[in-house]
């Protein structure tokens, strides 16, 4: 596995007006405009839980845009919980004016319903722009998404990945007092732990704390990326017990674990 990263911050947080249109690439919208389904506004695409979506109501080219109140840096696009079709022509556009010129990023999309891409190099604007074109989508319904991050990623220390790579199955199981089973299957999640060893710095280890100090522990899900060169990513959280080192002499660190486990859509926090 190549070197893994995380995302901690998403600039589509900040202030701004979202835009959901069909068709076209109406670059002048610099007002809110909404053609998604309600409940399924725009807004979702940044609450942090991917089971939350925001959806069109129509089957066609669709667009999502933020226009930020100031210029923001990014060097990673994130896409969690989309129903699109491996191959789906998906491209992020940025720029500092609605009128151009405006920069383009094609993003893979594959099976697996999440996507990374690593922008060729940062990119600092204030209107951002996500479009599908003719989406052809898994279920047949209109194009969804439930989560869109762009920020900039940190990269983990060279950390021995696969100590525990897993994927937990989440159910629900009863019996009534009469012998009635009840069972549900409610998600799947998957987990990463990583261990660095041997010679490893102060700075380092730092790299780990303060990731842990951005996303107060367990508290707030982040992005996680197994491989820059890759295309995945998920949604989730430190779990309990995230990292621990070993000190065998003063301003020495013998060794660092993380432990990251997936959120599962729609259970954020489970």
């Amino acid at each position: 596995m190549g070197v893994a990263a995380v995302l901690t911050d998403n600039i589509l947080e900040r202030a701004g007006t979202w835009i959901a249109v069909y068709a076209g690439l109406p670059w002048n919208l610099s007002s809110s405009q909404d053609q998604t389904e309600p409940p399924f506004r725009p807004s979702n695409l940044t609450k942090r839980r991917a089971g939350v979506v925001a959806r069109f109501g129509v089957k066609q080219t669709s667009q999502f845009g933020k226009n930020l109140s100031s210029p923001a840096s990014a060097d990673s696009v994130v896409l969690i919980n989309h129903n699109l079709n491996s191959g789906s022509s998906v491209w992020l556009y940025g720029a500092n004016s609605l009128n151009g010129p405006w920069s383009s990023r094609s993003i893979i999309t594959t099976d697996e319903p999440t996507a990374f891409a690593a922008l060729p190099e940062t990119w600092t604007f204030r209107y951002w722009r996500l479009i599908v074109d003719n989406p052809s989508t898994v279920d047949g319904r209109p194009f969804q998404l439930g989560e869109w991050w762009l920020g900039q990623r940190v990269e983990l220390p060279g950390f021995v990945w696969g100590a525990e790579v897993g994927r937990h199955v989440n159910d629900s199981f009863q019996e009534s007092e009469y012998g009635a089973v009840h069972a549900y299957f409610l998600s799947e999640r998957r987990s990463y732990r990583g261990t660095l060893h041997e010679g490893v710095t102060a700075a380092e280890k730092n790299v780990v704390e303060n990731i842990k100090k951005e996303v107060q522990g367990r508290v707030h899900p982040f992005i996680f990326i197994p491989d820059v060169e890759g295309v995945d990513a998920m949604l989730g959280r430190f779990t309990e017990q995230n990292w621990s080192h070993r000190l065998i002499l003063p301003g020495r660190v013998d060794g660092v674990d993380f432990s990251f486990t997936e959120d599962p859509w729609g259970k954020t926090g489970a």
